[in-house]
């Protein structure tokens, strides 16, 4: 098999850092967040180590038209993650990690709009498997693409905050943001 090559670049939001990964036409593969690009950089090449044929890049200067608008979508949604849901049809993605299992999770997760939060049994009733609740929490940790799949949406029976592959104190910061009022700017 043809070995792929993949973009990435790294972009500061207000509240984080963003590591993105695409292909040339601006196709999102994954997107990671944190603190630190140092740590991102070695969790996306431990991430890539277990896929084969796939070989990462950083974008040097100026990212072509594709990539640099998908690049800018995805900031836009990082710093309001209200307008994920609309960005689902507007960024092309594709799913290169998770089984099939974890892939229909994340589909489920896709659904979920703004200000809503899912239970992880509910996911799994949805999924028609109800007693697999853990097994959709590891899908939720197993997740690749950042923000994009709102895993930070999945909370426990109770409503309450549970982990999360970037860390809770980001989940809660991600729904605190899809809570905060509309202004003229975001409306």
């Amino acid at each position: 098999m043809k070995s792929k090559y993949l973009l990435y670049s790294i972009i500061d939001v207000s509240y984080t850092t963003v590591l993105i990964v695409t292909n040339t036409h601006g196709t999102l593969y994954y997107a990671s967040l944190g603190a630190n690009p140092e740590i991102l950089i070695a969790t996306m090449t431990k991430d890539f180590a277990r896929l084969k044929n796939y070989i990462l890049q950083p974008i040097v200067g100026k990212a072509n038209s594709e990539v640099s608008e998908t690049i800018e979508k995805f900031r836009l949604m990082t710093e309001d993650p209200r307008l994920i849901n609309p960005m689902h049809k507007q960024i092309p993605y594709e799913f290169i990690f998770g089984t099939e299992l974890q892939r229909k999770v994340w589909n489920q997760l896709m659904n979920t709009k703004a200000l809503e939060t899912v239970s992880y049994s509910q996911l799994a009733s949805n999924l028609g498997k109800p007693k697999s609740t853990r097994v959709v929490g590891a899908a939720c940790g197993a997740n690749r693409i950042a923000l994009f799949v709102p895993c930070h949406r999945a909370v426990t029976k109770l409503g309450q905050i549970s982990g999360y592959r970037w860390g809770i104190p980001l989940k809660k910061r991600l729904l605190e943001l899809e809570l905060k009022p509309l202004t003229k700017e975001s409306s």
